[in-house]
């Protein structure tokens, strides 16, 4: 329970316990931002799985710091919620959080545009998407900061992610 302290006419308060009403509906609010863009990278990765009958993975599966395709799924299914956090947090923080939270949910059409694409591209191809998804995130990032500090915090991770993703990439075509 949320507590406040209210103040009667008479000048004495009295201690309140009801939450208000824009915390009872932004709890399904959040999950909701949080559990869509989650369904979604789910459904196209089992598309994709069914459609393929093996995990897409691009032509970096030889080098010894590429990530495993069960940590690349592990990391769709962390991201991809925390994305829709952000955008919550972005939304709930005003005006201006309202119109940045376009960005986060463009980055959101382009992780599931990327997981597509990434799943027959060469080498060469998957590099240059990395890279486009670093931008991406990163611009997302930029922007969301500007409305509130704390959405763009749940972008870091991905930030993190896609940074070490076209370092493989690179780092591939590097030793071919």
């Amino acid at each position: 329970m949320y507590s406040s302290t209210l103040a009667a006419p008479s000048g004495t308060t009295r201690q309140a316990t009801t939450p208000s009403r824009f915390r009872q509906a932004a709890m399904p609010r959040l999950w909701l931002n949080a559990g869509a863009p989650l369904l979604l990278a789910l459904a196209v990765q089992a598309l994709m799985y069914a459609l393929t009958g093996e995990h897409p993975g691009p032509a970096q599966d030889g080098l010894p710091f590429a990530p495993a395709p069960w940590l690349s799924l592990l990391a769709s299914a962390a991201l991809f919620p925390m994305w829709g956090v952000a955008r919550w947090k972005a939304w709930s923080s005003g005006g201006e959080g309202r119109r940045q939270s376009r960005w986060v949910v463009a980055l959101v059409a382009w992780g599931l545009l990327h997981l597509v694409l990434v799943a027959n591209a060469g080498a060469y191809a998957t590099s240059f998407l990395n890279l486009a998804s670093l931008l991406v995130v990163t611009t997302a990032t930029w922007h969301v900061a500007k409305a509130s500090t704390e959405a763009a915090w749940w972008l870091t991770p991905s930030v993190l992610w896609t940074l070490y993703t076209s370092f493989v990439g690179f780092a591939a075509l590097a030793l071919q």
